[in-house]
């Protein structure tokens, strides 16, 4: 009888059409792509909270509060000040930006900065200091202490000049650690300004 060999075994096991190999590549590539879009999605979602979430804490905190006390002031209605915290983030330090002042009356900005200064007395707020910035460029740092002793003097000021003389002599210069500097960042000694209306005016017309 001839010999007959015995067929050899199929080591790779049953073969996949090329077609179904190429589905599940494109369905595993969607699926991939599918999770980078949730992933994104989330962090998306995630940076618009945060975002949100300082934004309501700068406005409720500090923003309303000045902006409601400046309203009801004859004196300073129309004084375009605003405030925040620094970089919106940190709430050790009030940042009040004016935006808009009449140069011909300077010392309504200082008015507006008691307003502001006894606001903040009366919503109990507390800072570390305090940055009076002209459209976002710091032009005079006050210490967390002077500003509640402004706040504080003027709610009990009988004269509001006496209230406007006593904040020339507690502004700070910008140089080094003194407007915008790091947490913590030690403020520089006071000017030793005594005008009330020059003071005013280098706030105004934003003069370091």
């Amino acid at each position: 009888m001839p010999r007959t060999e015995d067929p050899q075994d199929d080591t790779h096991g049953p073969r996949v059409p090329r077609k179904s190999v190429e589905f599940l590549a494109d369905a595993m590539a969607e699926h991939r792509a599918a999770r980078r879009r949730r992933s994104l999605i989330r962090s998306g979602a995630g940076l618009v909270l945060i975002v949100v979430a300082l934004w309501a804490a700068n406005f409720f905190l500090v923003r309303q509060p000045v902006d409601e006390a400046l309203a009801a002031d004859t004196a300073a209605a129309r004084l375009r000040l605003t405030a925040r915290f620094q970089w919106y983030l940190d709430p050790t330090t009030l940042v009040l930006d004016l935006r808009g002042g009449d140069p011909a009356a300077p010392e309504a900005a200082f008015r507006g900065l008691l307003v502001a200064a006894d606001a903040m007395r009366r919503e109990e707020r507390t800072f570390g200091r305090v940055v009076l910035a002209r459209a976002g460029t710091p032009v005079f740092v006050l210490s967390g202490g002077d500003f509640r002793v402004l706040g504080s003097g003027f709610a009990s000021a009988r004269n509001p000049l006496d209230a406007l003389r006593a904040i020339p002599p507690m502004l700070r210069g910008t140089a080094g650690s003194g407007a915008y500097g790091v947490f913590g960042a030690t403020l520089p000694d006071p000017l030793g300004e005594r005008d009330v209306d020059a003071t005013a005016r280098r706030w105004v017309g934003g003069v370091r």
